[in-house]
This record gives structure tokens, C-alpha cells and sequence, in this order.
């Protein structure tokens, strides 16, 4: 029987693509893992939160009543629409991280260098108190609606094979929002309004509002973090994870 010995060029290279391949699989099971916790925290924005009309008088006296309670009707094109409406527009961005490190190198360090909040690493130790083969996914959120503003951080770990596998993806909703007036009736009686600002006061945001706008802000921020972590459909190609390792694609 014969025996086929390959070229020590051969074998190196094959051993380089097995590493690649196991890299990839690890790294396609954290990615799942950190899209589908995302996309399980991911409800929908509410009915309306988007306004699909901005109007061009919308801190006038048409718009807004002596209760601070939006006009339930247009008028010709100065509300916005429909009257429920939060924001005017919604932009979402993120970023995704994931490294594999030794189990006594520093993981605080690493996740300060992607720019995860402190609040999270505790949640990243207990992730790696053990050895398991499986990843650990957890999630901290920032809303800020009542500004505009809210995020959600999504982090998955395991020590695993003698090193600690780790990553965290990142979504975050800004809108330029509505905001909210009450009209004087002293200082803009009935019939005096005229399409203008007269006796238009801001009034802030009810905690219901608030609610509303964090609720409809964190959708967007969980479901960026999700496509993050998963941008397309199907498992990394080798091609793929080395341009991610290398840092050469987020």
C-alpha cells in the first residue's frame, strides 16, 4: 500500500485552512446567537410613530389645542400626519465587534477598546465563569427618547478550548422629533389664529409620549444591532471572516 506524503508547503496550507474554517464556525455561531437575541428584543415601532407628512405650520395655532393634543385633522398643509406621530425621521447605525483571546488576557481592556459600556462587563465575566460550548447572550439599553435617542448593546462570551471567545454588537436610533405645543386661549382666542405661532407654547413630553418614543426608538436600535451581527444571509465564508479579522470590513 502506498503512502502519499504531502509537501511541507501542502500540509502547512492545510492546517491554515482547517484553522480558517474553525474560526469561521465559531464566529457564524456567535453572529447567529447575537442577531437572533437582538431580533428577539426587536418590536415593532408603534402604529403612526413615523410621521409620513411633516406640515409646514406644525407649532401653529391650527395644529395644536388649548390641551396641547395634536389636531385630529389637516389643515390645508400645515400638521403633521397622522396626528400621532413622534418623529419626523428615524437614522440607525451600529457596529459590530468579535475577537478570540486568551482566558488570562485582559477581556476589559479588549471590550474598552470596542467601546462597550462598562455597565456590560460584568455581564461579560459571568459569561466566562465556566468552560461551555455554548455562547451566553445578554443585553443593556440606553433610552434617551424623550431626546431623541436611545441604544442597545448586545454582548455574547464563552470560554471555550482554553480561550475566551467573545463579541457585542451595537444599534442606536436618533430622530428628529415632534415637538409637542399647547395653545394659549388668552393670548390666541378662537378665530385669531390665523396660521400662525401666536400664543404657541412648548409643552414637553408626557410620560406617555416618552414611553412611546423609546419604545418605537429601541425597534430600530435592536433590529440594527441584529443586521449588524448578521448583515446578509448564511454562514461567513472563509473570504469573508479574514477581511472581518483583518479588519479590512466591519
Amino acid at each position: 500500500q502506498r503512502t502519499t506524503i504531502m509537501p511541507p508547503l501542502v500540509q502547512a496550507l492545510v492546517v491554515c485552512l482547517t484553522t480558517i474554517a474553525v474560526r469561521a464556525d465559531w464566529v457564524n455561531e456567535m453572529r447567529l446567537t447575537l442577531a437572533n437575541y437582538a431580533l428577539s428584543k426587536a418590536t415593532n415601532p408603534p402604529d403612526g410613530f413615523v410621521c409620513s407628512q411633516e406640515g409646514t405650520k406644525h407649532n401653529s395655532c391650527h395644529c395644536w389645542n388649548n390641551d396641547g393634543k395634536p389636531a385630529s385633522h389637516q389643515t390645508e398643509d400645515y400638521c403633521h400626519m397622522p396626528p400621532q406621530c413622534l418623529a419626523y425621521k428615524v437614522t440607525s447605525n451600529g457596529t459590530f465587534q468579535f475577537d478570540s483571546i486568551g482566558v488570562d488576557d485582559d477581556m476589559h481592556q479588549k471590550l474598552n477598546s470596542w467601546g462597550v459600556p462598562s455597565d456590560m462587563y460584568s455581564a461579560f465575566d459571568a459569561a466566562v465563569l465556566v468552560e461551555s460550548g455554548t455562547f451566553v447572550a445578554f443585553n443593556l439599553t440606553i433610552a434617551n427618547g424623550g431626546k431623541g435617542s436611545c441604544e442597545a448593546h448586545v454582548g455574547t462570551a464563552r470560554k471555550y478550548n482554553n480561550s475566551i471567545q467573545l463579541g457585542w454588537t451595537f444599534g442606536y436610533g436618533d430622530a428628529d422629533l415632534v415637538v409637542p405645543y399647547v395653545r394659549d386661549k388668552h393670548k390666541c382666542p378662537p378665530g385669531s389664529c390665523h396660521g400662525t405661532s401666536k400664543g404657541m407654547e412648548e409643552r414637553g413630553y408626557t410620560d406617555e409620549e416618552i414611553a412611546i418614543l423609546n419604545q418605537g426608538l429601541m425597534a430600530y436600535s435592536f433590529k440594527t444591532a441584529a443586521s449588524k451581527a448578521q448583515p446578509y444571509q448564511g454562514r461567513m465564508t472563509e473570504e469573508a471572516f479574514l477581511l472581518k479579522w483583518n479588519g479590512v470590513v466591519e
